[in-house]
């Protein structure tokens, strides 16, 4: 079975992604990429006038065991596998107007790793969809700072997209002493851009039980068979959102 024909795998499955795909891909069939490219000093104006609200939250990433250093990872989601975050994409107009012009998009967010921390290996959610980084400040290259996948190592570079599979085993490093900031967006896979829909609610009925599981250690104890039933669950509610 070809890369572009295999299977979707979910990481709620409790199985390593094997698949064939590559670790990084060419640039996805798109003009809305440069159309983001082309907007990238209104995204940074944006940003920065964000970042100097100290009232506005800087949100870290909720798994905190993946975070090593002196610092923290802060994600702030525009959007989240489908659902849009509009507090968010309020603060962001233009910026929010750019990621929604691109086709298939699953999720998007601004990204800050802080200086001297390390992001550690681990899978992403499913092989169905490509991961596009753009560099919005990168303060050094390799090996300073860096991105591995799948044992094969990239920089970012300030102003241009790179575009990877998340599914691989992958993990992130900044030890300058300057934050890397990144803009995240996904698209769906082109082989999967039918099944879009179920494949961003089985991810966030995914990421709604490792909620549950933070705030209530007990279930992550539970058998396999009922934490499936209560992710089933959790499903069918974020479908009705």
């Amino acid at each position: 079975m070809s890369a572009e024909a295999e299977p979707i795998w979910h990481a709620f499955s409790g199985t390593h992604y094997s698949g064939k795909m590559p670790a990084f891909f060419t640039s996805p069939a798109s003009e809305a990429f440069d159309g983001v490219l082309s907007q990238k000093h209104t995204i940074k104006e944006e940003l920065n006038k964000f970042l100097n609200n100290k009232s506005n939250s800087r949100p870290s990433y909720f798994n905190k065991s993946l975070i090593e250093g002196n610092g923290n990872w802060e994600v702030l989601h525009f959007i989240r596998w489908g659902e849009p975050i509009e507090k968010n994409l309020a603060a962001f107009p233009q910026t929010a107007a750019l990621i929604k012009s691109i086709p298939g998009i699953t999720s998007a967010a601004i990204t800050r790793l802080a200086a001297h921390t390390a992001i550690l290996p681990h899978e992403g959610d499913t092989n169905a969809i490509i991961r596009c980084h753009l560099g919005l400040h990168i303060p050094a290259g390799l090996p300073s700072c860096g991105l591995e996948v799948n044992k094969e190592t990239t920089s970012w570079y300030e102003d241009k997209w790179f575009y990877f599979c998340d599914a691989h085993e992958h993990r992130a490093w900044n030890n300058s002493d300057k934050e890397r900031i990144v803009l995240i967006v996904d698209i769906i896979h082109p082989s999967y851009v039918n099944q879009m829909e179920d494949v961003c609610n089985n991810v966030r009925s995914a990421l709604e039980l490792q909620s549950v599981e933070i705030r209530i250690p007990i279930v992550k104890k539970l058998p396999g068979s009922i934490r499936g039933i209560i992710r089933r669950y959790l499903k069918n509610k974020v479908k009705l959102r």
